[in-house]
């Protein structure tokens, strides 16, 4: 950083500090050796189709100075455990996507002690290509800083009520293409979404609390679902201003 001296390979991570103005020959160096089948860009762990079942030690207990802020895991064998996060709380972004098991995500959250609940932190969450069929109440629990979500290749059947409730910062949500049959009243209470997309489904009824105090929510898209009558105002009703 703003410097041009060279440090020799056996100066770096060494316990003594060269790099005068900013520290970098010191900096990462309480991270563990990369685990095999991984690869690691400073604070980045991508473990693509991985056959380990569980976790391995990426890095040293979470209240060191340099923890991981991004872990990858798509296409992996890792079994899923409510606990097994719970180390990495200062992550902000996590890939989930095609793992196996994935259809029990939603299903590990129990009495809001869930697989995210440690992820205060998080700011981005890829689900894809998981078979999640249930979005029930609790689900995201904790995931307080979340700003994005992603849901490509789901087969999404239910929203219970209150499914999103704890992914309040969330101002985009797409759910399009995801097979969803049924959306529950109150699945998005007091979110403070702006754009909703809910087209290419296979809705037929949306009940009159769906949206209940959507107050920021500027566009709402429903098209190519089998709505059997036109959506009544009810339901519009706190949806905000809407645009569309």
């Amino acid at each position: 950083k703003g410097q041009r001296s060279c440090v020799h390979p056996t100066e770096i991570c060494d316990g003594r500090v060269d790099c005068l103005s900013h520290n970098d020959d010191e900096q990462l160096c309480d991270m563990l050796k990369c685990p095999g089948m991984c690869t690691c860009f400073g604070r980045a762990v991508l473990c693509p189709y991985s056959k380990f079942l569980h976790l391995p030690p990426f890095e040293k207990p979470v209240q060191l100075k340099s923890p991981i802020l991004s872990l990858s895991l798509p296409g992996s064998r890792v079994a899923l455990q409510k606990d097994m996060l719970d180390r990495y709380g200062n992550l902000l972004s996590l890939d989930l996507s095609s793992i196996k098991n994935g259809e029990q995500i939603c299903c590990l959250s129990i009495d809001r002690d869930g697989l995210f609940s440690a992820l205060h932190r998080l700011l981005f969450l890829d689900l894809s290509h998981n078979n999640i069929t249930l979005i029930k109440k609790d689900c995201f629990y904790g995931l307080y800083s979340l700003k994005q979500i992603k849901f490509n290749g789901c087969y999404i059947r239910y929203i219970n009520s209150y499914g999103f409730s704890w992914v309040s910062h969330l101002e985009v949500l797409v759910l399009q293409n995801l097979h969803i049959e049924a959306v529950q009243n109150w699945a998005f209470t007091n979110m403070n979404i702006q754009f909703l997309d809910l087209s290419n489904n296979l809705l037929t009824y949306l009940p009159s609390h769906t949206f209940q105090n959507l107050n920021k929510l500027l566009i709402l898209d429903l098209r190519r679902n089998s709505l059997l009558k036109s959506v009544h105002l009810m339901t519009l009703k706190n949806a905000g201003d809407l645009a569309a």
